[in-house]
């Protein structure tokens, strides 16, 4: 898996779950489990515990990892916390075999986006687009 691809995979898992893991609500995040389902909420506990070090060890790192628990779901936000990751993993190669262990547990996942209306662009990782007449 290359870098940005491991970035993308290991934001897209954290992010959802962060705002429980971040301040440790880890009993608000079992009722954010049974909605995203057990295995996704494990998976990003288990980047979160990898991350945590490394992010108090980190003040850029440790920013973006509180502003990215404030709004999960902010694009700039997750791409901050790409790019810190990026600089820890290059400052740090070693780090990219552990993390990539760790993120090709839950690299294969479904998503499913209704998009209703004219103009739209819906964007992802390898993402397959078909309108209602199945023509894309």
């Amino acid at each position: 898996m290359d870098l940005p691809a491991l970035l993308q995979d290991t934001v897209a898992t954290l992010a959802p779950a962060l705002p429980y893991l971040y301040e440790g609500a880890k009993e608000t995040g079992k009722g954010f489990a049974k909605k995203t389902g057990e295995a996704a909420f494990d998976q990003a506990v288990k980047l979160w515990n990898w991350l945590k070090p490394k992010a108090e060890a980190t003040p850029a790192l440790q920013s973006a990892v509180a502003d990215l628990a404030e709004q999960p779901e902010d694009a700039d936000l997750q791409a901050s916390l790409r790019v810190q990751l990026k600089k820890l993993l290059t400052d740090q190669p070693a780090l990219v075999g552990e993390l990539q262990a760790l993120i090709q547990v839950s690299t294969t996942q479904t998503t499913t986006q209704n998009v209703v209306g004219d103009g739209n662009v819906v964007s992802g990782r390898d993402t397959h687009l078909r309108d209602m007449n199945n023509q894309a």
